[in-house]
């Protein structure tokens, strides 16, 4: 779990200054087996940044954070396990932003999985970036495509484009498939958004091959509905199993079948081949 205050805590443990009880978000062995301390979360006020560490930036990514936690329960992603959403204070982040436009870095990378959860949060960090522009940095932000509100597009119309890119996962346009997963995805509300913003942005959509009920044939029309959108980027990935998530937990229910090595890519499943 996350690290800053657990991190102290473990080396006061070291120094004989605490019980080993009371460090948090820890997992250790004790007589042979393993044993989990508590879980909790620091506070993201307290999280301070030392911008003085790095000073050459020159093809290096940058990468901030603006929240942690993913309020949706997507069954292959290790993001459904967090239980809730918080924010940094948003003054911190365009300092940080402000920090890397002043070093002229190539592209700041925001961690965030569901960047535009909250739109107003997304605008006033997108009108700081348009306001500051060096007209060499790019932003990349993890979106949820139909979340777009018009108030967001408008925005997005009046920043130079190169400006912004969009990572949206579409992951599968088939109804039976998303369900599966528990994804909520309105795809003809997406297609409305993409089409309204891709002028404007650096678009990148990524698709997951080997989901339930994603045989071939389903596949191929899912690749070309995406296909058809006209973005920058399409990726495609094929799923992986991640310890802990729905689809690791229940993998026998599909017959899914991984490789024991990393990354433990999708050797085949119910609906799809190895050869497939």
């Amino acid at each position: 779990n996350e690290g800053e205050e657990s991190f102290n805590e473990l080396i006061e443990y070291l120094q004989g200054k605490r019980k080993i009880s009371e460090v948090s978000n820890l997992y250790f062995k004790e007589n042979e087996s393993l044993s989990f301390t508590f879980e909790t979360y620091p506070n993201l006020k307290s999280i301070n940044h030392d911008l003085s560490l790095i000073n050459d930036f020159e093809n290096r990514i940058v990468y901030l954070e603006a929240s942690r936690g993913c309020p949706f329960r997507c069954s292959y992603c290790l993001s459904s396990l967090e239980k809730r959403v918080r924010y940094f204070p948003i003054e911190k982040i365009k300092q940080q932003i402000k920090f890397a436009l002043e070093k002229k870095v190539k592209m700041v990378k925001f961690l965030d999985r569901s960047f535009n959860i909250r739109e107003d949060y997304m605008q006033d960090i997108l009108r700081f970036i348009q306001e500051h522009d060096n007209n060499i940095t790019i932003f990349q932000f993890e979106i949820v495509g139909e979340l777009l509100n018009e108030e967001t597009i408008a925005l997005l119309k009046k920043i130079r484009k190169g400006l912004i890119r969009f990572e949206i996962g579409i992951q599968s346009t088939n109804p039976k498939t998303t369900r599966a997963i528990n994804r909520s995805q309105d795809f003809q509300k997406l297609k409305k958004n993409i089409s309204s913003i891709k002028d404007y942005v650096i678009l990148h959509l990524d698709l997951i091959a080997g989901l339930p009920f994603e045989g071939f044939q389903s596949f191929v029309n899912t690749f070309n509905e995406a296909f058809v959108l006209g973005a920058d980027e399409l990726q495609l990935g094929f799923l992986k199993e991640l310890q802990g998530t729905k689809i690791s937990l229940e993998k026998e229910k599909y017959d899914y079948h991984f490789s024991l090595t990393p990354p433990y890519e999708i050797i085949s499943n119910a609906f799809l081949s190895p050869n497939e």
